[in-house]
């Protein structure tokens, strides 16, 4: 009897390529292999989607082998065929033997006669010196350095394969037993596994040799002997290397040495260390040059996870401009000015590409990182574009079509005062807006053409089309209106933009000191398509909510519509304006919206629903005891169903512009009907009426709530207390956080009456939840479709 998830023992035969579930009850070395005549390979990934570990071949055979240290939880298996469609394989999951952590002298000489996995706590090290341990053993061998972090062993490097060799370097001197080593065998097979480690000295030589070639020290304790350079830099850098077969590098302390990927490497700080066996009649010597942008255009690497490469930057003729470009098929590269305190405004992103317009006082070096991810990796590839000083050409309020010549820049005098700017760019093209000679803000076309709307003082505009054709673009520069104050973000104001039609939008946030040391999180209402922010601190943020720690560039997409953007803490909690004190109302009740910003208050003897109705757009925001703040966005009527606590809550109404909304907001209590597990009894509903449902959770669970009516256009909205929807549809899945929520029916207002009855599966005390294929069973049971 299998269960439908792999677990340690036991195995599954499987037609690649497949998907398998692996469960790992408890932190510990874990094997996971395939066996078979077909050549496989594997990639194995965490809960949240990260890989975590892969493997091809084993040693001398197709099947993969993944030998890894692994927490508690669920992952899952990707096996695939190699050179075919598909493949017939058997993989299995085993947890060796573990021995525990005996002290391990060095200099060390051991063999290992089991296959079991061992592990070695290591010496006191005097800092600077440079960790080695290789193994050898006929059917291979695996060697894995972990550091302790409090209570929690993290691991820091590995490496697998016929005879691997495994070398950090340290920084300050390691305590015993703060690092530990662990020793495995790949095969059951194979004789014993001999080990050798050392802690070697090994002296700095300067970085100016590296061009012409830095000296291996040899240590011929090792078989073949080891060969290791220690070379102290200037600065960081990105460096290729003249011979990369069988070198192993690593930019700093801390870091275990392994293969570069085409022979280049980055370093961050200031210490690049390499090695490499050293067989009878190989050279002691290794040359590297430092790669330069500009000299070899373009210039294509790949970025390591979590990895900050700075690269850089042929030096720049005369007066004119640079535009670096740094472009990845697969991720959203960041892009900044090298230096401690960069200067942001000739920055720009768009999509898959970033852009940083240098001028000649500018730093001659550029620093590029994941901005979205940072897990898994980056190919990149960068160019560098140089841009003559044109003459300014002068340009009136109105609309103006704009002729790109190849490859060059146009320089445009813009009228004075603040501007209201709409720009449709082609694809390529660039845009620096400037202000008494000084960038404000740049924006960035990428691979396909784009429109940007934004409110500036600059008394200049230049488009850089970096493109070997001419190109066209247009600008409408209208003098801005008053409401364009929404344009900066901060202070507590709302931002409020009305749009006709589909583009990008430009704002900036500025925020205090104490802002900037607590956090700010930005938020966007409406139909948004995505955002990024450049901060000036250098961060480039993309994705919904962003937590901000500096002023800022905010850059969002968007569809015709109304589009809301504030600001609130950390937390949630709303920093906009609107503050007026709150006035006592008794339920039910009608409220005229008179004023720009309206506060009521209502004083809950006891938990229930109330349902709030208005005949104007609004803003409305809800702040109750206990609970974070909820902000809702009507661009018609509102209808919002709310749970409030027993005690005070602030309700507050802003329109959708500055002045007051007019019309009336009504407010009335009515009846949620608790809801249990299980069906509730059945309800009649007429045309376009609903019906609330009430129920309670007293710990985090995953449940499912439906609707069982005699039609399918009967729909149910799941909301929070606070009254935000959490889910619609006939049948919804959700894990949810201890809390009230409500569960709300409608019949449509066109079709006839119909019967109801609300479902709830998993609210109940069952250990951690059904498993969601229970609760889809149950739901199916009661008569509703799963979705």
């Amino acid at each position: 009897m299998h269960s439908k998830e792999l677990v340690a023992g036991e195995t599954r035969t499987l037609r690649a390529p497949a998907s398998l579930t692996v469960s790992v009850g408890a932190a510990a070395p874990v094997e996971l292999a395939s066996f078979g005549n077909r050549d496989v390979r594997a990639k194995l990934y965490d809960a949240q989607g990260d890989l975590v570990a892969e493997n091809d071949d084993r040693a001398d055979d197709w099947n993969f082998l993944i030998s890894r240290r692994l927490t508690a939880g669920r992952y899952r298996l990707q096996v695939d065929p190699v050179g075919t469609d598909t493949a017939t394989t058997t993989v299995g999951m085993r947890l060796p033997v573990v021995h525990p952590a005996v002290p391990l002298p060095l200099p060390a000489h051991l063999r290992i006669g089991d296959a079991d996995v061992h592990y070695y706590a290591l010496p006191a090290t005097p800092p600077g010196r440079l960790w080695a341990f290789a193994a050898h053993t006929g059917g291979g061998a695996g060697l894995a350095l972990e550091h302790r972090q409090n209570s929690h062993w993290l691991g820091v490097g590995q490496q697998t394969g016929a005879s691997p060799r495994l070398l950090m370097p340290l920084g300050p001197a390691a305590a015993a037993g703060e690092y530990r080593l662990r020793v495995w065998k790949l095969e059951r097979a194979g004789g014993p596994l001999a080990l050798t480690g050392r802690a070697l000295a090994v002296p700095a030589q300067a970085g100016s040799k590296l061009a012409r070639g830095v000296v291996l020290k040899r240590f011929n304790t090792f078989d073949p002997p080891l060969g290791v350079a220690a070379v102290r830099l200037a600065r960081p850098g990105q460096f290729a290397l003249s011979d990369a077969a069988g070198v192993l590098w690593a930019n700093g302390a801390g870091h275990v040495l392994e293969t570069p990927a085409s022979g280049r490497k980055a370093a961050a700080g200031s210490m690049l260390w390499l090695a490499r066996d050293l067989p009878k009649g190989r050279a002691g010597r290794l040359a590297a040059r430092r790669m330069v942008l500009g000299r070899e255009r373009p210039l294509a690497f790949g970025l390591a996870p979590h990895a900050r490469v700075t690269l850089d930057l042929a030096p720049s003729s005369g007066t004119g401009t640079q535009l670096v470009l740094v472009e990845s098929p697969t991720g959203t590269p960041g892009i900044r000015p090298a230096g401690a305190a960069p200067a942001m405004a000739g920055v720009a992103v768009a999509g898959h590409s970033a852009v940083w317009l240098r001028h000649s006082a500018d730093p001659a070096a550029v620093r590029l990182w994941d901005s979205a991810n940072g897990k898994v990796g980056l190919p990149l590839q960068l160019h560098l574009y140089r841009f003559d000083t044109a003459p300014a050409r002068t340009l009136a309020s109105g609309s103006h079509d704009l002729r790109l010549a190849a490859r060059s820049s146009l320089r445009l005098r813009l009228p004075g005062g603040s501007e209201h700017l709409r720009l449709a760019l082609p694809a390529g093209v660039a845009a620096e807006l400037r202000r008494h000679g000084n960038t404000l803000a740049s924006l960035w076309s990428g691979a396909a053409p784009r429109s940007f709307e934004v409110d500036s003082r600059a008394d200049g505009l230049v488009l850089y089309n970096t493109r070997a054709a001419p190109g066209q673009a247009a600008l409408l520069a209208l003098p801005a209106s008053s409401a364009s104050s929404a344009s900066t973000l901060g202070g507590g104001r709302f931002g409020r933009y009305h749009f006709a039609a589909s583009g990008q939008r430009a704002l900036t946030v500025h925020l205090s000191a104490a802002e900037k040391a607590a956090g700010r999180r930005l938020h966007l209402a409406g139909p948004v398509d995505g955002l990024s922010v450049i901060e000036a601190s250098g961060r480039i943020l993309h994705g919904a909510a962003p937590l901000l720690h500096d002023d800022a560039r905010v850059l969002f997409r968007h569809k015709p519509g109304f589009v809301l953007a504030w600001l609130t803490d950390a937390t949630g909690e709303s920093t906009a304006d609107g503050q007026s004190s709150a006035r006592p109302v008794r339920l039910p009740a009608a409220v005229k919206l008179v004023a720009a910003a309206t506060a009521v208050r209502l004083n809950q003897a006891a938990p229930g629903a109330v349902v709030l109705h208005s005949d104007t757009p609004l803003i409305v925001r809800v702040r109750s005891p206990g609970r974070h703040e909820r902000l809702h966005l009507f661009t018609a009527a509102a209808d919002l169903p709310l749970y409030l606590p027993k005690g005070a809550t602030t309700l507050l109404f802003d329109g959708l512009t500055t002045t007051a909304p007019g019309g009336t907001v009504s407010l009335r209590q009515v009846a949620a009907e608790p809801l249990a597990e299980g069906l509730s009894a059945p309800r009649m509903l007429a045309p376009g009426d609903s019906r609330l449902y009430h129920f309670h959770l007293d710990k985090a669970r995953t449940v499912g709530v439906g609707v069982k009516a005699s039609v399918d256009t009967v729909g149910c909205s799941l909301l929070d207390a606070g009254g935000r929807e959490l889910g619609h549809g006939l049948l919804l899945m959700r894990h949810l956080a201890a809390g009230d929520y409500l569960l709300r029916v409608e019949a449509p207002a066109g079709g006839g009456t119909v019967e109801v009855q609300a479902a709830l599966v998993g609210a109940k005390s069952r250990g951690d939840g059904p498993p969601p294929d229970v609760l889809r069973h149950y739901l199916k049971a009661a008569g509703l479709k799963a979705e």
